[in-house]
Protein backbone atom coordinates (compact mmCIF):
# COMPACT_ATOMS: atom_id res chain seq x y z
CA UNK A 1 0.00 0.00 0.00
CA UNK A 2 1.69 3.20 -0.93
CA UNK A 3 0.57 6.17 1.58
CA UNK A 4 0.19 10.05 0.94
CA UNK A 5 2.80 12.07 3.45
CA UNK A 6 0.21 14.96 2.89
CA UNK A 7 -2.48 14.91 4.11
CA UNK A 8 -5.00 15.10 1.32
CA UNK A 9 -7.57 17.47 3.27
CA UNK A 10 -4.43 20.48 3.50
CA UNK A 11 -4.38 20.40 -0.34
CA UNK A 12 -5.53 23.92 -2.31
CA UNK A 13 -8.99 24.42 -2.70
CA UNK A 14 -10.12 21.62 -0.20
CA UNK A 15 -11.08 22.00 3.62
CA UNK A 16 -12.87 19.25 5.14
CA UNK A 17 -12.75 17.08 1.99
CA UNK A 18 -15.57 19.84 0.38
CA UNK A 19 -14.84 22.78 -2.33
CA UNK A 20 -16.26 26.13 -1.34
CA UNK A 21 -17.68 28.36 -3.48
CA UNK A 22 -15.29 30.93 -4.91
CA UNK A 23 -12.07 29.06 -4.38
CA UNK A 24 -10.14 27.56 -7.64
CA UNK A 25 -10.63 24.50 -9.69
CA UNK A 26 -8.38 22.09 -11.46
CA UNK A 27 -8.27 21.35 -14.92
CA UNK A 28 -10.13 19.01 -16.49
CA UNK A 29 -13.83 18.22 -15.10
CA UNK A 30 -15.47 20.54 -12.31
CA UNK A 31 -15.34 18.64 -9.05
CA UNK A 32 -18.82 17.07 -8.62
CA UNK A 33 -19.38 19.04 -6.02
CA UNK A 34 -19.38 22.10 -8.32
CA UNK A 35 -21.60 20.24 -10.58
CA UNK A 36 -24.43 19.22 -8.42
CA UNK A 37 -24.21 22.89 -7.37
CA UNK A 38 -23.61 25.40 -10.18
CA UNK A 39 -25.10 22.86 -13.02
CA UNK A 40 -27.11 20.76 -12.37
CA UNK A 41 -29.46 22.05 -9.66
CA UNK A 42 -30.41 24.97 -12.54
CA UNK A 43 -31.62 22.01 -14.66
CA UNK A 44 -35.14 21.42 -14.44
CA UNK A 45 -37.41 18.71 -15.91
CA UNK A 46 -40.08 19.86 -17.53
CA UNK A 47 -40.25 17.59 -21.25
CA UNK A 48 -42.04 14.25 -21.12
CA UNK A 49 -39.79 13.48 -24.34
CA UNK A 50 -36.98 13.68 -22.91
CA UNK A 51 -36.39 10.55 -20.69
CA UNK A 52 -34.04 11.16 -18.50
CA UNK A 53 -32.61 14.44 -16.82
CA UNK A 54 -28.98 15.65 -16.72
CA UNK A 55 -27.19 13.93 -13.81
CA UNK A 56 -23.61 13.04 -12.35
CA UNK A 57 -22.16 10.58 -14.47
CA UNK A 58 -24.87 10.41 -17.52
CA UNK A 59 -22.70 10.97 -20.10
CA UNK A 60 -25.27 10.81 -22.81
CA UNK A 61 -29.41 11.71 -22.62
CA UNK A 62 -32.19 10.37 -24.54
CA UNK A 63 -35.11 12.12 -26.42
CA UNK A 64 -38.43 10.26 -27.23
CA UNK A 65 -39.30 11.17 -31.06
CA UNK A 66 -42.29 10.87 -32.35
CA UNK A 67 -43.06 8.52 -35.07
CA UNK A 68 -42.60 10.04 -38.78
CA UNK A 69 -41.15 12.99 -37.30
CA UNK A 70 -37.62 14.37 -38.14
CA UNK A 71 -35.09 15.28 -35.61
CA UNK A 72 -32.85 18.77 -36.55
CA UNK A 73 -29.74 19.72 -34.80
CA UNK A 74 -28.21 23.22 -35.30
CA UNK A 75 -24.36 23.32 -33.07
CA UNK A 76 -23.05 27.21 -32.11
CA UNK A 77 -19.38 27.84 -29.92
CA UNK A 78 -19.99 31.44 -28.15
CA UNK A 79 -17.33 33.40 -26.13
CA UNK A 80 -17.59 36.38 -24.05
CA UNK A 81 -19.10 37.55 -20.91
CA UNK A 82 -20.64 35.52 -18.69
CA UNK A 83 -23.79 37.46 -19.02
CA UNK A 84 -23.74 37.84 -23.14
CA UNK A 85 -23.26 33.62 -23.25
CA UNK A 86 -26.06 33.20 -21.14
CA UNK A 87 -28.14 35.28 -23.34
CA UNK A 88 -27.41 35.20 -26.93
CA UNK A 89 -26.28 31.43 -26.80
CA UNK A 90 -30.06 30.02 -26.55
CA UNK A 91 -30.81 32.35 -29.46
CA UNK A 92 -28.31 31.71 -31.76
CA UNK A 93 -29.08 27.93 -31.83
CA UNK A 94 -32.89 28.31 -31.89
CA UNK A 95 -32.89 30.77 -34.61
CA UNK A 96 -31.54 28.04 -36.21
CA UNK A 97 -34.25 25.82 -36.16
CA UNK A 98 -37.00 27.46 -36.26
CA UNK A 99 -35.51 29.19 -39.76
CA UNK A 100 -35.68 25.31 -40.94
CA UNK A 101 -39.36 25.06 -39.61
CA UNK A 102 -38.65 23.27 -36.78
CA UNK A 103 -39.77 23.49 -32.95
CA UNK A 104 -36.63 23.63 -30.51
CA UNK A 105 -36.93 21.32 -27.91
CA UNK A 106 -33.85 20.42 -26.30
CA UNK A 107 -30.39 21.54 -25.79
CA UNK A 108 -26.62 20.05 -25.23
CA UNK A 109 -24.18 22.28 -23.40
CA UNK A 110 -20.37 22.14 -23.14
CA UNK A 111 -18.91 24.48 -21.08
CA UNK A 112 -15.00 25.10 -21.00
CA UNK A 113 -13.70 28.04 -18.65
CA UNK A 114 -10.17 29.12 -18.57
CA UNK A 115 -8.35 27.78 -15.62
CA UNK A 116 -8.95 31.25 -13.73
CA UNK A 117 -12.49 30.81 -14.73
CA UNK A 118 -14.80 31.33 -11.26
CA UNK A 119 -18.21 28.95 -10.23
CA UNK A 120 -20.03 32.11 -10.27
CA UNK A 121 -19.52 32.65 -13.88
CA UNK A 122 -20.65 28.59 -14.10
CA UNK A 123 -23.60 29.80 -12.74
CA UNK A 124 -24.65 33.38 -14.39
CA UNK A 125 -24.32 30.95 -17.90
CA UNK A 126 -26.63 28.10 -16.58
CA UNK A 127 -29.29 30.03 -14.77
CA UNK A 128 -29.56 32.37 -18.04
CA UNK A 129 -29.81 29.10 -20.20
CA UNK A 130 -31.95 27.71 -18.38
CA UNK A 131 -34.20 30.90 -18.18
CA UNK A 132 -34.39 30.83 -21.92
CA UNK A 133 -35.31 27.30 -21.77
CA UNK A 134 -37.81 27.30 -19.38
CA UNK A 135 -39.67 30.48 -21.58
CA UNK A 136 -39.34 28.28 -24.64
CA UNK A 137 -40.45 24.62 -23.07
CA UNK A 138 -37.08 23.43 -24.14
CA UNK A 139 -34.70 21.01 -22.20
CA UNK A 140 -30.97 21.41 -21.28
CA UNK A 141 -30.52 17.27 -22.12
CA UNK A 142 -27.07 16.44 -21.46
CA UNK A 143 -23.51 18.40 -21.78
CA UNK A 144 -19.96 19.16 -19.85
CA UNK A 145 -18.26 21.23 -17.39
CA UNK A 146 -14.58 21.61 -17.48
CA UNK A 147 -11.45 23.63 -16.31
CA UNK A 148 -9.06 23.88 -19.79
CA UNK A 149 -5.35 25.28 -20.26
CA UNK A 150 -5.59 25.42 -23.60
CA UNK A 151 -8.02 28.55 -23.88
CA UNK A 152 -8.19 32.18 -22.51
CA UNK A 153 -11.63 32.80 -21.97
CA UNK A 154 -14.75 30.80 -21.53
CA UNK A 155 -15.95 28.85 -24.31
CA UNK A 156 -19.71 27.36 -24.41
CA UNK A 157 -20.56 25.09 -27.21
CA UNK A 158 -24.69 24.54 -27.54
CA UNK A 159 -26.01 22.20 -29.77
CA UNK A 160 -30.06 22.67 -29.97
CA UNK A 161 -32.77 19.90 -30.93
CA UNK A 162 -35.58 20.32 -32.95
CA UNK A 163 -38.39 18.28 -34.31
CA UNK A 164 -40.16 18.50 -37.50
CA UNK A 165 -43.25 16.96 -36.59
CA UNK A 166 -44.87 14.16 -39.09
CA UNK A 167 -43.03 14.77 -41.57
CA UNK A 168 -45.55 15.02 -44.23
CA UNK A 169 -47.80 17.91 -42.59
CA UNK A 170 -44.51 19.97 -42.05
CA UNK A 171 -43.12 23.24 -43.61
CA UNK A 172 -42.19 22.62 -47.28
CA UNK A 173 -40.66 25.39 -48.59
CA UNK A 174 -41.84 26.29 -52.47
CA UNK A 175 -39.27 26.26 -55.61
CA UNK A 176 -37.44 29.83 -55.17
CA UNK A 177 -39.00 31.55 -58.46
CA UNK A 178 -37.16 34.60 -60.22
CA UNK A 179 -38.97 37.73 -58.85
CA UNK A 180 -39.46 36.53 -55.64
CA UNK A 181 -38.94 38.94 -53.03
CA UNK A 182 -36.36 39.30 -49.84
CA UNK A 183 -37.58 40.37 -46.65
CA UNK A 184 -35.72 41.22 -43.56
CA UNK A 185 -37.36 41.45 -39.68
CA UNK A 186 -36.26 43.81 -37.38
CA UNK A 187 -33.24 46.03 -38.08
CA UNK A 188 -29.43 45.42 -38.78
CA UNK A 189 -26.79 44.60 -36.41
CA UNK A 190 -28.97 43.89 -33.05
CA UNK A 191 -26.83 42.02 -31.06
CA UNK A 192 -23.39 43.84 -32.41
CA UNK A 193 -24.66 47.08 -31.02
CA UNK A 194 -25.53 45.45 -27.75
CA UNK A 195 -22.64 43.71 -27.54
CA UNK A 196 -20.14 46.80 -28.67
CA UNK A 197 -22.34 48.62 -25.34
CA UNK A 198 -21.67 46.45 -23.38
CA UNK A 199 -17.82 45.92 -23.81
CA UNK A 200 -16.38 49.16 -24.55
CA UNK A 201 -19.32 51.36 -22.57
CA UNK A 202 -16.47 53.21 -20.49
CA UNK A 203 -14.53 54.39 -24.25
CA UNK A 204 -18.25 54.67 -25.84
CA UNK A 205 -18.97 57.27 -22.85
CA UNK A 206 -16.76 59.44 -24.17
CA UNK A 207 -19.16 60.71 -26.91
CA UNK A 208 -22.47 59.06 -25.81
CA UNK A 209 -24.65 59.65 -22.40
CA UNK A 210 -25.59 56.70 -20.21
CA UNK A 211 -28.83 56.68 -21.32
CA UNK A 212 -28.47 56.39 -24.87
CA UNK A 213 -25.96 53.43 -24.34
CA UNK A 214 -28.72 51.57 -21.97
CA UNK A 215 -31.23 52.31 -24.86
CA UNK A 216 -28.74 50.03 -27.28
CA UNK A 217 -28.42 47.13 -24.90
CA UNK A 218 -32.66 46.98 -24.63
CA UNK A 219 -32.19 46.14 -28.00
CA UNK A 220 -31.63 42.16 -26.32
CA UNK A 221 -35.02 42.34 -25.90
CA UNK A 222 -35.39 41.26 -29.98
CA UNK A 223 -33.12 38.26 -29.97
CA UNK A 224 -35.48 35.75 -31.09
CA UNK A 225 -37.05 34.60 -34.52
CA UNK A 226 -39.83 32.48 -33.87
CA UNK A 227 -42.87 34.39 -34.24
CA UNK A 228 -41.85 35.85 -37.65
CA UNK A 229 -40.64 32.48 -38.96
CA UNK A 230 -43.58 30.90 -37.87
CA UNK A 231 -45.83 33.26 -40.26
CA UNK A 232 -43.30 32.92 -42.45
CA UNK A 233 -44.18 28.85 -42.61
CA UNK A 234 -47.87 29.89 -42.45
CA UNK A 235 -47.58 32.08 -45.53
CA UNK A 236 -45.17 29.66 -47.90
CA UNK A 237 -42.12 31.36 -47.35
CA UNK A 238 -39.31 29.50 -50.05
CA UNK A 239 -36.71 29.54 -47.73
CA UNK A 240 -35.44 31.44 -44.73
CA UNK A 241 -32.27 32.32 -43.26
CA UNK A 242 -31.70 33.65 -39.54
CA UNK A 243 -29.08 36.77 -39.55
CA UNK A 244 -26.36 36.24 -37.18
CA UNK A 245 -22.19 36.65 -37.37
CA UNK A 246 -20.93 39.00 -40.04
CA UNK A 247 -24.58 40.76 -40.39
CA UNK A 248 -27.27 41.09 -43.17
CA UNK A 249 -24.58 40.80 -45.93
CA UNK A 250 -23.22 37.37 -44.45
CA UNK A 251 -27.07 36.23 -44.39
CA UNK A 252 -27.78 37.16 -48.14
CA UNK A 253 -24.38 35.49 -48.93
CA UNK A 254 -24.63 32.32 -47.22
CA UNK A 255 -28.46 32.11 -48.33
CA UNK A 256 -27.49 32.60 -51.89
CA UNK A 257 -24.86 29.93 -51.68
CA UNK A 258 -27.36 27.38 -49.88
CA UNK A 259 -30.02 28.27 -52.61
CA UNK A 260 -28.20 28.49 -55.47
CA UNK A 261 -29.59 31.95 -56.38
CA UNK A 262 -28.91 35.35 -57.26
CA UNK A 263 -30.68 38.31 -55.85
CA UNK A 264 -30.57 42.47 -56.34
CA UNK A 265 -30.95 44.10 -52.23
CA UNK A 266 -31.37 47.63 -51.80
CA UNK A 267 -28.83 49.13 -49.04
CA UNK A 268 -31.53 51.94 -48.41
CA UNK A 269 -34.27 49.91 -47.55
CA UNK A 270 -32.25 47.74 -44.86
CA UNK A 271 -33.81 48.42 -41.46
CA UNK A 272 -31.23 49.97 -38.95
CA UNK A 273 -31.79 51.95 -35.41
CA UNK A 274 -29.97 55.00 -35.16
CA UNK A 275 -27.90 53.76 -32.10
CA UNK A 276 -26.25 50.95 -34.27
CA UNK A 277 -25.18 53.99 -37.16
CA UNK A 278 -23.76 56.10 -34.13
CA UNK A 279 -21.51 53.33 -32.45
CA UNK A 280 -20.41 51.75 -36.07
CA UNK A 281 -19.50 55.47 -37.22
CA UNK A 282 -17.60 55.72 -33.41
CA UNK A 283 -15.22 52.73 -34.41
CA UNK A 284 -15.72 52.84 -37.83
CA UNK A 285 -17.86 49.91 -38.68
CA UNK A 286 -20.05 48.42 -41.18
CA UNK A 287 -23.30 48.58 -39.61
CA UNK A 288 -24.39 45.95 -42.58
CA UNK A 289 -21.87 43.17 -41.40
CA UNK A 290 -22.14 43.61 -37.98
CA UNK A 291 -23.81 40.28 -35.79
CA UNK A 292 -27.26 40.69 -36.06
CA UNK A 293 -28.99 37.89 -33.64
CA UNK A 294 -32.76 39.02 -33.67
CA UNK A 295 -33.12 39.60 -37.34
CA UNK A 296 -34.60 37.40 -40.06
CA UNK A 297 -34.06 37.02 -43.64
CA UNK A 298 -36.90 35.58 -45.64
CA UNK A 299 -37.39 34.69 -49.34
CA UNK A 300 -41.51 34.80 -50.38
CA UNK A 301 -43.70 35.31 -53.33
CA UNK A 302 -45.27 38.25 -51.51
CA UNK A 303 -43.33 39.95 -49.08
CA UNK A 304 -45.59 43.06 -49.36
CA UNK A 305 -48.14 41.16 -47.36
CA UNK A 306 -46.07 39.14 -45.12
CA UNK A 307 -44.29 42.74 -43.81
CA UNK A 308 -48.27 44.00 -43.15
CA UNK A 309 -48.69 40.90 -41.17
CA UNK A 310 -45.72 41.31 -39.37
CA UNK A 311 -46.44 44.74 -38.86
CA UNK A 312 -49.38 44.46 -37.54
CA UNK A 313 -47.95 41.91 -34.61
CA UNK A 314 -45.71 45.07 -33.87
CA UNK A 315 -42.59 43.63 -35.66
CA UNK A 316 -40.63 45.73 -37.91
CA UNK A 317 -39.88 44.42 -41.57
CA UNK A 318 -39.05 45.48 -45.02
CA UNK A 319 -39.13 44.59 -48.50
CA UNK A 320 -35.13 44.97 -49.07
CA UNK A 321 -34.77 43.49 -52.85
CA UNK A 322 -35.53 40.31 -54.91
CA UNK A 323 -34.46 36.95 -56.67
CA UNK A 324 -32.74 37.58 -60.14
CA UNK A 325 -32.20 35.04 -62.59
CA UNK A 326 -28.44 33.76 -62.65
CA UNK A 327 -26.33 33.76 -59.58
CA UNK A 328 -25.32 37.50 -58.99
CA UNK A 329 -25.29 39.12 -56.11
CA UNK A 330 -25.88 42.83 -56.37
CA UNK A 331 -26.31 45.66 -53.45
CA UNK A 332 -27.91 48.37 -54.87
CA UNK A 333 -27.32 51.95 -53.15
CA UNK A 334 -29.18 54.65 -54.92
CA UNK A 335 -27.85 54.50 -58.81
CA UNK A 336 -24.44 52.66 -57.76
CA UNK A 337 -24.56 48.92 -57.68
CA UNK A 338 -21.63 46.41 -56.81
CA UNK A 339 -21.08 43.05 -56.36
CA UNK A 340 -21.47 41.69 -52.67
CA UNK A 341 -18.04 40.58 -51.43
CA UNK A 342 -18.07 37.06 -49.01
CA UNK A 343 -17.79 37.41 -45.72
CA UNK A 344 -14.90 38.52 -43.91
CA UNK A 345 -15.91 38.06 -40.23
CA UNK A 346 -17.42 39.70 -38.34
CA UNK A 347 -17.49 44.01 -37.29
CA UNK A 348 -17.03 42.97 -33.49
CA UNK A 349 -14.06 41.37 -34.37
CA UNK A 350 -11.89 44.29 -36.07
CA UNK A 351 -12.99 46.64 -32.99
CA UNK A 352 -11.03 44.30 -30.98
CA UNK A 353 -8.27 43.88 -32.22
CA UNK A 354 -8.54 48.05 -32.97
CA UNK A 355 -9.07 48.27 -29.07
CA UNK A 356 -6.32 45.93 -28.42
CA UNK A 357 -3.84 48.00 -30.32
CA UNK A 358 -5.02 51.34 -28.85
CA UNK A 359 -4.30 50.02 -25.23
CA UNK A 360 -1.41 48.73 -26.34
CA UNK A 361 -0.44 52.30 -27.44
CA UNK A 362 -1.35 53.46 -24.08
CA UNK A 363 0.73 51.44 -22.45
CA UNK A 364 3.75 52.32 -23.92
CA UNK A 365 2.78 56.27 -24.06
CA UNK A 366 2.75 55.73 -19.87
CA UNK A 367 5.61 53.55 -19.22
CA UNK A 368 7.45 56.86 -21.54
CA UNK A 369 6.36 58.94 -18.82
CA UNK A 370 8.28 56.98 -16.40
Amino acid sequence: MVCCKDNICDRPFYKNGIMKEGDGMNLGKVPETVLKRSVLKKIKHRRRDVLEKAGVGKNTGSFLAEEESQLVFSTNPISGTPEQISFYGVPNVVNNLVADGAEPVGLLVSLLLPENGKEDEIKIIMEGLENHCEKLQMEIITGHTGISDGISQIIVTLTGIGVKRKISCSWEPKKIQENYQLVMTKWCGLSGTVCLAQDYREELCKRFTGNFLEEAEQFSQYAFVIEEAGIAREMGAAAMHDVNEGGIFAALWELASREDIGFKADLKKMLIRQETIEVCEYFDINPYRLKGCGSLLVVIENGNVYVERLKQLGIEAAVIGRVVKGNDRLICNEEEEQYLEPPKGDACYLVKERMKEVSERRKRACAMKF
